[in-house]
């Protein structure tokens, strides 16, 4: 299945739409079962995701495939950096009892460009050789990081990057396509940017409500499709072919069997035009 299950709620609060903060550890240990039944294979966390990766470990997730992210490396205080991300990797696998990693990704690209650039990258390949990690990958906020990255020199597997009907950023730049045409897995997120998209006008926070023509405009389209905003997120991500993966978070299982439902049904081509949209709205590292 194209879906993948996020796990930033299952370590701490996140998300405007979250009412109900971190997810207790019973509904994570529902929301991961009923996922393995429904086909779902790829699990991402991050070791800066509070307590995700111990939370997920104490329940067992060998059936999965799991993509974690190292923490921002441009200030660390390591003396040897090789040494530092091989003790975050042992430890993030020690923390989700397994034993190699399906990915691994950079979580901030400025770490490429700073000190101890060369550095992270060849330690990341030993990882590679050394099986405790299948794939390299980085997480950007935008594409503009994609340009001054040599994706093959870095042997980059995996970029994860916002993706929804607001942020068309990769797909509008060429990046998409260039990504799509080098084999290289696409991993979709922010699918309804933080919640943003599912959200009631009149539930919108007020800061966001200068673009308040814009949220207009989205609902009057699911409204003429008869459609739910879930829906409408997930069948204009998914639609696209390019897309590898749409990472997707849920506070319990009732949201997940609404999810798999939509995944099951016909998919609705959804599209609007919104323009240039503020990059200030769908950048959540700006709000």
């Amino acid at each position: 299945m194209k879906l993948a299950l996020g796990t930033v709620q299952f370590g701490m609060n996140y998300g405007v739409a979250n009412e109900s903060g971190q997810v207790k550890i019973s509904e994570v240990t529902k929301l991961i079962r009923m996922a393995s039944e429904c086909g779902i294979d790829m699990l991402d966390t991050a070791i800066s995701y509070g307590d995700s990766e111990r939370v997920l470990g104490s329940i067992g997730i060998n059936k999965f495939n799991v993509v974690t992210k190292l923490p921002a490396l441009s200030n660390s205080s390591c003396a040897n950096i090789e040494n530092c991300i091989k003790s975050h990797i042992e430890s993030s696998l020690a923390r989700l009892k397994v034993d190699s990693l399906y990915g691994l990704l950079i979580y901030k690209t400025d770490d490429l460009h700073g000190k101890y650039g060369k550095e992270i990258v060849e330690s990341l390949k030993s990882l590679k050789r050394k099986g405790l990690i299948h794939r390299i990958g980085i997480s950007i906020y935008s594409p503009k990081e994609l340009e001054a990255i040599d994706l093959k020199e870095l042997e980059i597997n995996i970029v994860q990057s916002p993706f929804n009907i607001l942020d068309r950023r990769l797909e509008q730049s060429g990046w998409l396509q260039r990504l799509h045409n080098q084999k290289i897995e696409v991993h979709a997120r922010s699918v309804f940017l933080q919640g943003l998209l599912i959200l009631p006008i009149d539930k919108i926070p007020e800061k966001f409500l200068k673009w308040r023509l814009i949220f207009e405009k989205w609902h009057k389209l699911i409204l003429d499709n008869n459609i739910s905003p879930v829906r409408g997120c997930l069948n204009f991500v998914s639609q696209n072919n390019k897309i590898s993966r749409l990472i997707v978070g849920f506070d319990n299982s009732f949201q997940l069997q609404e999810v798999i439902k939509i995944f099951n049904n016909k998919k609705l081509d959804i599209n609007i035009d919104f323009g240039d949209v503020d990059e200030e709205l769908i950048n959540p590292m700006l709000w």
